[in-house]
């Protein structure tokens, strides 16, 4: 008898003990959720901190607990970037995408998960992509008024058109470069989109874009703005319009190059 009893405690134990934490998660008030997720974002748990956010806000009332959906919002957000981190470190690519996309979700004011975003659609070749969430992360820094961090990651977006640039892929140079226009200005842009220009022979177009580089950074790196506008001169057949551009870049590797135009001009 006293065995049985026994065995009968033992089996009523286990019982309670595998269903315990369902009764809590499921009787958890949005508070004791978010606030768990809290203990477990300090705890570095990224990933157990997102899924108790998330819980505490598919339990949050929209109204009554408007404090908690907020809080749960922008540190699941913070959660989402961490263990995004910690997959993309893993090579998990898609899995790091997921949760970057799901802390631009809760929260699209944080700029973290876009640039990180970003690298993983670098990781996987998509160049346009890495560019639009740099872009995309910028916008969100300058709404949150974080200046710097505004102008870093436009800076980083134009790496893209750079390597479009440096590839001899003068469609991909123009489109992209052009995309990145549409919210921010760069002279090294415009440097890159004029000299695929020139090389597509759109040399109206591309008097444009090497102007507008002059106006922004005045002779840019080495005075390649000022090379870019003489060669597009040379290209119309205007050689002293040409000439003149081309004394206006300084020594250098640019600067080598314009000497030996002007002399080959001259003869």
């Amino acid at each position: 008898m006293k065995l049985g009893f026994k065995l009968w405690s033992m089996v009523v134990l286990a019982t309670m003990l595998c269903t315990a934490p369902v009764w809590s998660q499921e009787d958890a008030s949005p508070a004791s959720l978010y606030n768990d997720g809290v203990a477990a974002l300090k705890g570095k748990e990224y990933d157990k901190a997102l899924d108790l956010f998330t819980k505490a806000l598919e339990k949050a009332d929209p109204e009554e607990d408007k404090k908690i959906v907020s809080l749960a919002e922008r540190n699941g957000a913070i959660a989402a970037y961490y263990a995004g981190r910690k997959a993309r470190r893993a090579d998990k690519i898609d899995e790091s995408i997921e949760l970057y996309n799901k802390g631009i979700e809760m929260n699209p004011d944080f700029y973290g998960n876009y640039s990180g975003k970003a690298m993983a659609m670098n990781t996987k070749g998509d160049d346009t992509a890495a560019m639009n969430a740099f872009i995309m992360g910028s916008q969100a820094a300058k709404k949150s008024k974080k200046e710097d961090k505004a102008t870093d990651l436009m800076n980083k977006a134009t790496i893209f058109v750079s390597k479009a640039y440096t590839s001899d892929d003068w469609d991909k140079t123009i489109e992209m470069g052009n995309a990145y226009l549409e919210h921010g200005e760069s002279a090294d842009v415009q440097f890159y989109i004029a000299r695929a220009l020139t090389k597509k022979n759109k040399l109206k177009e591309a008097l444009e874009h090497a102007n507008k580089a002059i106006e922004l950074a005045e002779g840019g790196e080495e005075g390649r703005n000022y090379f870019a506008q003489a060669e597009i001169y040379e290209a119309m057949g205007n050689a002293a319009a040409a000439v003149a551009a081309y004394k206006k870049v300084p020594s250098g590797t640019y600067g080598q190059m314009a000497k030996y135009k002007i002399e080959q001009m001259a003869n």
